[in-house]
């Protein structure tokens, strides 16, 4: 039996011969998610067959290995790289080691982690005198985080793609503030 948040998000429309106990590999290839997101800490759940799978489904895969420590994660930065040429758009709850590209550059793969945004909304919390946290104060501080990535991390370098000449950069303006964070004037 499912909890109601996880009920939301079943599906009861298995492809034949998918059932109880079916692999990933054999799942991520009839179900063609988009996305996979990892939280139970089984490393190595996202082997090189899931991997290549969802390579295969989509041109620009998501997989964000979430679970901490590192020896937890269901795959590592490089094992996703490799797996789908280069393709993924990965995050991790921990932070990863650069990873060296088959042209000599390099990639820092994305930390993807909760708990980058509480102490923040912590200090907010107790200098504010709040008597609870509300979901306004949790989306005010999400943006914040966000607006400092967008801002610090991408700074208009955009992302590093393959196409037929082989690895390139490809180049985009960095995006503008969430509305309810810019500058009132």
């Amino acid at each position: 039996r499912l909890s109601a948040g996880k009920a939301a998000f079943a599906r009861d429309d298995a492809p034949p011969g998918l059932g109880a106990g079916a692999a990933l590999e054999d799942i991520v290839a009839a179900v063609k998610p988009s996305a996979l997101i990892g939280a139970a800490s089984v490393p190595g759940a996202f082997d090189a067959g899931v991997l290549e799978a969802m390579g295969r489904n989509h041109e620009r895969p998501i997989v964000f290995a979430l679970s901490n420590p590192l020896s937890k994660a269901e795959c590592t930065a490089r094992e996703a790289f490799d797996r789908t040429d280069g393709r993924v758009v990965f995050a991790s709850g921990t932070k990863y080691p650069q990873v060296e590209l088959p042209n000599g550059r390099s990639w820092n793969p994305s930390q993807a982690n909760n708990a980058l945004v509480f102490p923040g909304l912590g200090l907010g919390a107790v200098g504010a005198s709040a008597t609870k946290v509300t979901e306004e104060m949790l989306l005010a501080a999400a943006e914040a985080v966000a607006v400092r990535v967008l801002r610090g991390a991408l700074g208009g370098e955009g992302r590093r793609t393959r196409g037929r000449a082989g690895w390139q950069d490809r180049r985009r303006p960095t995006p503008e503030p969430p509305r309810s964070l810019r500058a009132r004037g």
